[in-house]
């Protein structure tokens, strides 16, 4: 596992989600993003796509940052309609409200997170 995505796991509000775990986590109450990072390794990618999650959570007051587990990423694939690695899922109210697939400018996660959730768009120092 990389240094963003070793991080990014160890934050407080951050998951590691199995098929399991999804239910309950998208039940919580309040915002959260659901990241699908695939084969690390093979997606390098991946890990500006953790650092994205990291400063989102920072952005975002009371933002749950769920990361699919490896095991679980087949079939959280197919249940949540994701076809591509990485990609990015914004939950509200339970419900999927915009996917990001692919490594984008941060802008465009930036103005997602502005636009659901009400988040800052700027990075914090």
């Amino acid at each position: 596992m990389t240094m963003p995505l070793n991080r990014l796991l160890r934050g407080p509000a951050t998951v590691a989600l199995t098929a399991e775990a999804l239910d309950p986590f998208l039940a919580e109450p309040g915002p959260a993003v659901v990241v699908f990072t695939g084969e690390v390794a093979q997606r390098p990618e991946a890990q500006d796509v953790a650092v994205v999650a990291l400063e989102l959570s920072r952005q975002v007051p009371g933002l749950r940052v769920g990361v699919v587990a490896a095991a679980a990423e087949a079939a959280l694939m197919k249940r949540m309609a994701v076809t591509v690695v990485p990609t990015v899922l914004f939950i509200k109210g339970g419900q999927v409200k915009s996917t990001l697939a692919r490594l984008q400018d941060w802008s465009v996660y930036s103005r997602t997170a502005q636009l659901l959730f009400g988040a800052r768009g700027e990075p914090k120092s």
